[in-house]
This record gives structure tokens, sequence and C-alpha cells, in this order.
């Protein structure tokens, strides 16, 4: 693995491919194992920790219930996961765990590798919504692990309907998103054939809330959304609800405003809490800086919640920008999330602190919905002449 200061190499492999969610999740796990293989060795000793705990009665029973929720609502998903397991190789438990690590994470009696200190790296994405005459865009670090930085990837997919044996119906789905090793597409930024572009921050939750579906399972459901009446109603998932707080960050390629959401779960019922920020180019605007508008990690519009957790790397990293007065143009939003005046949290992130010493940002996107592209920068896009990966958004029409 390089040294977090070093320049990553200026690519980014993309996978195209096609067929079930079985076949999908199979080719996933085929053509990036090697990837999928060096992340989980690099993960080690947080990984071991996590399938030990799985192992045990108590981890097994406490994970079950997320699971069983999970398989009944979206059993294409997780034929995606089982299909990643037996495309690269590894065991299927293994996969398992890395995509409902949070949800054996937060439990209690689970002292994990690294479990104390989890809340104190500055961890976490930072993104930016601006739309005005000039310009409509949603720009996003991709922060997370360094031991991830290099093992990246982009998913281009198109999935077969599913059918279920009760009789319920799944879509046919195309969309293009970044991806974590070996984890479902969704959690990071993302476009569709709706017109769909998107983001996610994590929101720290210290509270995981039973019988709710997974976080890996309901950030894949994002990527159905067709407008944002439909994004709202996913977002709220009155049926089961997610396990974890997030931020959302949307727009339409057919609609003119741009929106950033909050969600947490209800504790005592199904669903999730929503509330949303609107980032219009006009007086509609419900934004506190009228067309830009910025979130890292921390709740900022939904009511407190007792149970996000927040540090001061994520509060400092929001004032940053919001210091910043030049952003008006795609590229300011590129130079703002480039930025490193911060002494202990940049905005733009490489391990260059003793304050940020395992997290940093693995690539920097940029969705613009005038442009209809998806562009994706792996060192920093302040001295970037050009993305390394820029896609088409109708690149299904």
């Amino acid at each position: 693995m390089q040294s977090s200061s070093e320049r990553l190499p200026e690519a980014l492999p993309v996978l195209f491919t096609k067929g079930t969610s079985y076949e999908v999740g199979f080719n996933i796990g085929k053509c990036f194992s090697e990837r999928i293989r060096t992340y989980h060795e690099r993960q080690g000793k947080f990984l071991s920790s996590m399938v030990q705990f799985y192992d045990s009665d108590e981890g097994r029973k406490h994970l079950q219930e997320y699971i069983d929720a999970s398989e009944n609502r979206f059993p294409n998903y997780m034929e995606e996961i089982k299909g990643t397991a037996d495309g690269c190789g590894i065991a299927y438990e293994q996969i398992l765990v890395s995509n409902f690590w949070r949800e054996l994470y937060a439990h209690p009696s689970n002292s994990g590798y690294g479990k104390a200190a989890i809340l104190e790296e500055p961890m976490g994405c930072t993104d930016i919504l601006l739309n005005n005459d000039k310009a409509k865009v949603i720009g996003h670090n991709e922060d997370g692990e360094l031991t991830m930085n290099d093992q990246d990837y982009i998913v281009c997919a198109e999935i077969d309907e599913y059918k279920t044996k009760d009789g319920r119906v799944f879509p046919a789905e195309k969309f293009v998103a970044h991806t974590y090793p070996g984890v479902l597409p969704g959690g990071c930024f993302a476009f569709n054939s709706h017109g769909l572009g998107y983001s996610v921050n994590t929101c720290w939750s210290i509270t995981i809330p039973r019988n709710k579906i997974g976080e890996a399972i309901h950030m894949r459901h994002f990527l159905t959304a067709r407008d944002t009446g439909d994004l709202l109603r996913i977002l709220r998932d009155e049926d089961a609800g997610s396990t974890t707080g997030l931020g959302i960050n949307a727009g339409f390629l057919h609609e003119q405003d741009l929106h950033s959401f909050e969600i947490a779960p209800y504790l005592d019922k199904p669903g999730n809490k929503v509330s949303m920020v609107t980032i219009s180019n006009d007086n509609r605007s419900t934004s506190i800086d009228g067309p830009f508008y910025c979130r890292t990690n921390h709740p900022l519009h939904l009511p407190t919640e007792p149970m996000f957790s927040s540090n001061e790397g994520t509060v400092l990293r929001y004032e940053r920008v919001r210091q910043i007065s030049t952003r008006e143009t795609r590229d300011d939003v590129l130079r703002i999330l480039g930025d490193q005046q911060h002494p202990q949290f940049p905005v733009y992130r490489r391990g260059q602190t003793d304050k940020d010493t395992s997290n940093g940002t693995a690539c920097t996107s940029l969705i613009d919905f005038n442009r209809k592209t998806l562009s994706v920068y792996k060192n920093n896009p302040r001295d970037a002449k050009a993305p390394v990966v820029n896609l088409a958004m109708t690149v299904f029409d």
C-alpha cells in the first residue's frame, strides 16, 4: 500500500456488466477479485474481529435479525452479495460481514479491533451542492480508510427484472456507481438511467435499532429512484427503515432543484425520519447559503438526534468550507474540495496531519447536471488538468 501522502495512480477501473442480480454480483466479484482480496487483507485485523464476533452465538443472533429483514425486503440485493462472494472466491460469511459491518460494530458486546478510536478519527466525506446560473453540480470527496484508496472501482450495471416466488417484482435497473471492494454499489456516489445523481455522507450512529434493513442494503435501493418523490419514499422506507443515519445529496437531470436529505431511523417503529433542504437557483432555496450548500458528517437540519455522534474533524471541515467566499462555478467547487489550508482537519485529506492517520480522500467526484457528466479525480482536483474518468449520464440512452 502506498503511503498516505503519495499521489495515487491516475487509474480507476470501470466494469460494464449485465445480467441477473446474482450474475452481476458474480461478474463484479470475478473482475475485481484481486482488489477485493487485497482490501480484505489490508483490513485483516478489523474484518477478523467482525467475523469472530459474528461467529459467536450473540453476534450471529444479533446480525441475523438484519440479514432476515434485508432478505425479506430485498432478496435481489442479497443475491448480488452471494454472487460477489462466489465470483471473488472469498467465503460468503466474510463478504456478508463486510456489507453488514456497521450493524455488527455497534453491538455493545462487540469489542472489535479499533472500536474505541473510531469516533475520534475524522472519518467521513465532504459534499458541496451548487445551483445557480453558472452551474448545477454536486461535488464529493470520498473519504474513507487509506486501505481502500487504490482498490476502489466503478460499476456500470444493467440488471434484469427480479421476480420472487410470492409474486413480487423488482424492476430492471441501470446505474453507474463508485464502489468499495466487495460491498454493494450505492453507498458512495452514483447516477442511474432515470437521471438521478447523488452522493452519500455517513452520520455515525451510537445506537443501531433492531428489525431494520442493513445500511448497505438501504443505500443500494437509492439507485432505483425515478424522481424526488420516489427518492423520498425510498428514504422514508416506511416498511422497515435503515439502521443508521445518513446524509444524501441528490438531483435529477429533468428537475430544476438539488436537495440535501438527512435521515435517521425511528427507534420505536418502522421507517425513517427524513429532513430536506432545497438548493435552488431562485428564491425558493432553503439553504442558509442560497444556491450553495455544504455538508460533512454531522446532522445540520434534522432535529438533534441523541443516536448521532460527531467529532471535531467533521465540524471543522464544514466550517472551513463555509469560510471560502469564491463559490460561483464548477471549478470553484473543485478548488474548495481540494482545499488543504486547515492545519489539522483539511477538506482534502491524505493523512498529512497527526489527526488523520488512517483515513483520507480516495477520490473526488463531480456530478454536473448541465453537462450531464460524472467526473472522477484520483488526486487533488485543485491541481488536476482533467479527470481520470468522465462518464456521460446519458450512457443508457
